[in-house]
């Protein structure tokens, strides 16, 4: 199957409200030595999504899908 298009989702429908729940990693950029720098090449965070709180069969500890 070829997808020209890509895939689009409507990202409220989807996941809700996202809310920031914490930094998890960040990934400095390294100097011509292999030093670190203090310059951030990629940071990673922890988001929660509102459609998680809104699922029983997500809450109630047998994962996605498997409670419906």
């Amino acid at each position: 199957m070829r997808l020209a298009e890509g895939i689009v989702i409507d990202l409220e429908e989807t996941f809700g409200v996202l809310k920031f729940s914490g930094q998890r990693r960040e990934r400095f950029v390294q100097d011509e030595d292999g030093n670190r720098t203090d310059d951030v090449k990629e940071r990673t965070y922890d988001l929660k999504s509102m459609k998680q709180d809104d699922d029983p069969s997500f809450n109630s500890g047998r994962g996605w899908g498997q409670g419906l």
